[in-house]
């Protein structure tokens, strides 16, 4: 799966400051990365968190919700994607598409889409992704390489180029970026919901029961005029059935 965000430079400094603002008031320093797991897993909260910062749970707690709290009302605009590999096995064979491939490019879908209503122009910024492809490809060059190719030829799945996406892309090290910690929290959010909540999915229905954590951000997630986060905001591969949900309950 792929999740970001969609923002401008003066609402991402807004947010940078206010976050770093945050960090400093609860752990003396702005140099803390905050990781969603890291903040669920007991052992982790307390090893990265409670002990080095010399923090009470409590504390831990009210940053928590400060934080969440801010990245809810700024005016970012979220966007996930997620691959069902074994979805695609079925619908596609052993030939399907390398499910990260398609799931960079249906966020970068959306990025386009809602670029070009708002007449943006977007560089793209991406954790500091290291490892190789089943093929043995590096990441970073397997990203590049996508990246450069969905500009020149646009969707190989639907009539969209790329025009609001600029060349190129950024990496950064997510121990040092706020912004890409506030991504990482919106994609692992998602992340647990397809976990938790796989066959919520699945199911034809106007609302849908989210993981709490999510639930706090999905109004800022990408959705249709009708407020539809399915789809638009939210984008899972292939679907098995018609998905077209509000405001989840």
């Amino acid at each position: 799966m792929f999740g970001g965000f969609l923002a401008s430079i003066i609402e991402v400094e807004k947010l940078t400051h206010l976050i770093e603002e945050l960090k400093v008031g609860t752990f003396s320093t702005s140099a803390v990365e905050v990781k969603s797991n890291w903040l669920r897993i007991p052992h982790e909260r307390k090893s990265r968190y409670l002990i080095p910062y010399g923090l009470a749970e409590e504390t831990l707690k009210t940053f928590v919700e400060e934080y969440y709290r801010m990245v809810a009302e700024s005016a970012i605009t979220f966007i996930a994607a997620v691959v069902d590999k074994v979805h695609m096995v079925e619908d596609y064979g052993e030939d399907a598409y390398y499910p990260p491939a398609l799931a960079y490019e249906f966020v970068l879908q959306r990025v386009e889409m809602e670029a070009a209503r708002q007449n943006w122009f977007v560089h793209v910024t991406i954790d500091n992704t290291t490892g190789k492809t089943p093929r043995q490809t590096e990441y970073r060059t397997n990203l590049l390489r996508q990246h450069k190719n969905l500009r020149k030829n646009g969707s190989r799945f639907v009539k969209i180029r790329y025009d609001h996406i600029l060349p190129g892309l950024s990496f950064a090290d997510s121990a040092i970026s706020p912004m890409i910690q506030v991504a990482d929290i919106a994609a692992y959010n998602v992340f647990r919901q397809f976990r938790d909540h796989w066959e919520a999915w699945e199911i034809d229905s106007e609302s849908l029961d989210l993981y709490p954590y999510l639930g706090r951000l999905i109004d800022r997630f990408c959705q249709s005029e009708r407020g539809v986060v399915a789809g638009w905001g939210i984008v899972k591969f292939p679907t098995r059935t018609r998905k077209d949900w509000g405001r989840p309950k």
